[in-house]
Order: structure tokens, then sequence, then C-alpha cells
């Protein structure tokens, strides 16, 4: 439903005669982005609502028999599966930064290996002034959970900087083919006075140049769609803040990066950056053949949490109800739960003509329900890769080295090719800041 409600909001751009260069492929990216960022945004709602235990809602309900009258009410047991999975496996990956080691082209020089070495002192002093253990902590777990991770480095007040952009679906990319952007833009929103600041006139507003606000970027990050808000108001405004387009693009192909500042749709500045690299890194989780956005932990499980989470629910509600007193009654007349012994909750019947009272009992499968909560928790042992001794679980007695090893393989090998990907982008991060500082 949130994804048919945000598609419908998707507007035509179309590129005008006389527009330049520029605003011309300003509209071309915002077009070609805007559908697929649609759907990316509705899914990173559906997992930041899997993955934070408060705000899990299931489609699955448990009766409340204690109200009156009776409603439905929110399912009883929140048992966080991806929360759990994403934390762990990104830990694992986080608490494990990368080696970077530079190697002479000729081992038996004094002078390059004394080059090699002083090259790798500079990328690890760049790594520990930017605090990049902490980056590479956060990068893992946005990975874990969105299926990518974004690391946005470059220079700020003659500084070189390296952050990671938690909101995944503020960051857009058109793709010349798999793996090579053509164009790619930060979106944020900014306070009136902080437009300004930025060149904006107050004045200007092209609706073709500013993202679809109600779809996307202009609602807070746990409503990226605005489902939960009513309305949005203004023309300039949207709830008294700013749209604004950090815009990278090329003018030639591999020639330098460029950079425009879009506010409101109005272009304020445009400057070539000197840069060959793109400033944004986009690092998958699992690779899936044919999608642009990779798969992380949190996507395969979204069903298995909310079966369990109802099963696990119904099934407690049938004990819960067990556990209270009630009662079935026929022709009883002004009776309350308190009259009878114990309290507990009373039911009158009428297809009885004598008076009647009997205890009401609501008969479980427990054992079957035990078996398919196990069948639950299997498969997500099998999709997740994480052994049950990894979450703590009790190792049985006389478990060898060799038999903990290969129940802990599958959570390597989940993470090796992260592991890769990963190491690709931080060595690319590595050459790029080297290329800025010598």
């Amino acid at each position: 439903m949130a994804y048919a409600q945000a598609l419908e909001q998707v507007r035509p751009i179309e590129i005008a005669p006389d527009d330049d260069p520029l605003t011309a492929g300003i509209k071309k990216h915002l077009a070609d982005c805007e559908t697929e960022y649609v759907a990316y945004s509705t899914l990173c709602r559906r997992l930041d609502e899997s993955y934070k235990p408060t705000n899990r809602v299931s489609e699955t309900y448990a009766w409340e028999i204690n109200v009156e009258p009776k409603k439905l009410d929110q399912v009883r047991n929140q048992i966080p599966l991806i929360y759990t999975a994403v934390n762990l496996k990104s830990n694992v990956l986080g608490m494990r930064p990368p080696k970077f080691n530079f190697r002479p082209l000729n081992r038996k020089d004094p002078s390059l290996r004394a080059q090699a070495e002083s090259i790798e002192s500079i990328v690890q002093k760049t790594w520990e002034d930017e605090e990049m253990d902490e980056i590479h902590l956060n990068v893992s777990r946005c990975i874990g959970l969105y299926g990518r991770g974004v690391l946005h480095d470059g220079i700020r007040n003659g500084t070189t900087f390296t952050e990671n952009i938690d909101q995944q679906y503020n960051v857009w990319v058109s793709w010349r083919r798999f793996g090579e952007p053509e164009c790619m833009s930060f979106m944020e929103m900014v306070s009136d006075r902080e437009a300004r600041d930025l060149g904006w006139d107050g004045v200007t507003v092209d609706a073709t140049m500013r993202f679809n606000f109600p779809i996307y970027g202009g609602y807070p990050h746990d409503d990226p769609l605005g489902i939960k808000t009513d309305k949005f108001v203004g023309e300039k405004f949207i709830y008294g803040r700013v749209p604004v387009i950090h815009y990278y693009y090329q003018k030639t192909k591999y020639g330098n990066v460029w950079y425009a500042k879009v506010v409101n749709g109005q272009v304020v500045s445009e400057k070539n950056l000197k840069r060959k690299d793109w400033p944004f890194t986009i690092i998958e989780g699992e690779h899936v053949p044919g999608l642009l956005n990779g798969v992380g932990d949190a996507e395969p499980l979204l069903d298995l949490q909310a079966e369990l989470n109802g099963r696990s629910s119904d099934w407690g509600e049938g004990v819960r109800r067990n556990i209270r007193d009630q009662w079935k009654a026929w022709g009883l007349r002004h009776l309350t739960p308190k009259h009878v012994n114990g309290g507990g909750r009373i039911w009158e019947l009428t297809d009885k003509d004598t008076d009647d009272i009997q205890p009401l009992k609501y008969p479980t499968d427990d054992v079957g329900a035990q078996a398919y909560l196990n069948f639950i928790m299997q498969q997500y042992r099998r999709v997740s890769g994480i052994p049950d001794e990894a979450e703590a679980g009790q190792v049985a007695a006389g478990t060898s080295g060799f038999m903990a090893t290969i129940k802990y393989q599958s959570l390597i090998t989940s993470l090796a090719p992260r592991r890769i990907r990963m190491q690709k982008a931080y060595r690319k991060w590595a050459l790029s800041k080297l290329e800025r500082k010598l």
C-alpha cells in the first residue's frame, strides 16, 4: 500500500528546449531515479520498522478479551530476529578493520621499501585522524540492514573528511552501467536561513528541479513516505524546510567530477572538484544480478520475523486465556465477575433454559505449536547463517574445536564476500586520500 500510494505521486519530468546542459542533466537524473528510489525507500521503511523492536507492528493480531467492547490488540511477542542478526554480523565484520599493505615494486631496493612504509604510515594516520574505526562499524551496520553502505569523502574547510551516510535513500545514483556511475546526488532538507546562507534568493521555486518530497526526503527518517503524516504545507517550504540537491556529474566521460548545488530548484553554485573519483562510494551487501542495490541481512528475514511474532503471540494468547479464570453461564442476571470466587471473567450465554455456570477453557496444541516455532527458528538459522552458539546458545559438552569451527563456518562464509567488497572500497578510499595529500 505504501509503495502504491507513493508511486502515484511520481512526476513526469520534461526537459524544456531552452534548458541549459546542467539543468537538463539534473532533470534527467531525477526522472531516471525517482521510480526506482520510491521502491527502495519503501523497502527501507519496512526494514526500519522491523529493526526497531519497539516500533514493530505485525499484520497478525491477538484478541484482547479483557476490554469492552472487544478490540484487536497488537502482537504481544516482539522477537527481534532482524535486530539480532544485523547487530551480530555487523559487529563481527566491524570489529576487524581492514589492513593496508603497500608493497614496493622492488623489495630489494631500500628506497622503494622506505617509500612504501611511508605511504602505509600516511594512510594509517589518516584512518586514525578521521576515526574510521567507528565509521567502518557504522557502514557494516548499514550494509546489514539496508543491503548497502555509502561512504562520503571530500575536503571541507581545507581538511579531508569521511562520513557514513545513514539515510541510504538520500543518495541517488544514475548508472552508466553496473558499477560505473554516470551522475549522483545527495538530498537533504535545511532551514530557510541556512538555505539563504547557501545562496538561495528566497524567491525561486522550480518544482521540476526539486526531489519529490511527498515521496522522498521531505519527511522524518522514521516516516520517509509520509504515510503517518496528513499533509505537507507550502509551495516554497515543506514543514518550514527547504529541499537541497547536491549534484555530482562529469562533463566528459571519465573526466573530472563537477559539483552543483541546487536549492529549491535554483542552481546557486557550480564548480570543478578537480578529482576523477566520485565522492560517494557504494558498498553492496550481497550482490543480486540485475539489482542496483544489494541485499543485507534484514530483508530475507522480514517474513520469518513477522511469522514468528504472530504465531508465538497466538500460542501465548491461548495460554493466557487458560491461566485466567473464565466461565460460561446460562440464565444468570445481574451477576458480575466479582460475585464468582476468585474473580475472573463470565461470558453469559442464552441457549439454555436452566441456570448453569461452567469453567471455560481453550485447549492449545502445545506440541504442534512448539514444533512449528522450532521450524521457523531452523529456517532463521539456515537463512542467516548464524549458529545457535553465536547467540549465547548452550554448547554441548564434549564439542571439539573442529566441530565448533564447522558450526561457525557458515557465519564466516556469509561475511567473506562483504569483507572483500569493503576492502576494495577502502583501498579506493586510501588512494583517493593519498592523491590529495601527496
